[in-house]
């Protein structure tokens, strides 16, 4: 019995030792880790509304804001170098379609066609003033009356011009081919 324990004893070990040392020998035998990859990305953001910037997309805010792990980022507009920075940073851009470039190290991302739009949702700011706002505005009944008189009269100066066109053309064929006679 005791030659059976001690070579339960002895797989044991070598069962042991061969779990410890085999993944401690692969963690040595691996390549060193590769460079990390270049990534940068661009947004914007308006109020609480974030815009990741991508080819042919439409965002709001003008403040331009560049992350990345890069050791250095340059960024072209147009065609035109605009702006470069070892660290994260931001710039402003004017509204309209712009194309935006962004070199890395090894890494170039375009983004072309992008719509920028001014730096707050337009139609809610503009709702809100509308809203803070004490002014008049003009009753609906008084606005319908308006267009149906404008209609109205303009239906009887196009009358009036068009019947007086014919009434001179009429008239000058007429006194064109009259025919007098005269008697003595």
């Amino acid at each position: 019995m005791r030659g059976k324990l001690s070579k339960v004893l002895e797989y044991s070990i070598w069962f042991v030792v061969i779990l410890v040392l085999f993944p401690s020998q692969s963690a040595y035998a691996q390549e060193p880790p590769a460079e990390k990859e270049c990534i940068a990305f661009a947004y914007t953001y308006s109020e609480n509304h974030y815009f990741l910037i991508k080819e042919n997309s439409s965002i709001f805010g003008q403040n331009v804001f560049i992350e990345h792990n890069c050791e250095s980022i340059e960024v072209m507009l147009n065609g035109s170098f605009y702006a470069a920075a070892d660290n994260n940073f931001n710039f402003k851009i004017d509204a309209g379609v712009q194309n935006l470039t962004i070199m890395g190290e090894n890494q170039t991302w375009y983004f072309h066609n992008v719509s920028i739009y001014p730096d707050r949702l337009n139609w809610e700011y503009d709702f809100n003033q509308l809203k803070n706002v004490d002014s008049k505005f003009i009753d609906i009944t008084i606005a319908n009356t308006q267009i149906n008189w404008a209609v109205a009269m303009s239906i009887t100066i196009v009358w009036v011009l068009s019947t007086y066109v014919y009434w001179s053309l009429i008239s000058s064929y007429v006194d064109k081919n009259f025919i007098e006679e005269v008697i003595q």
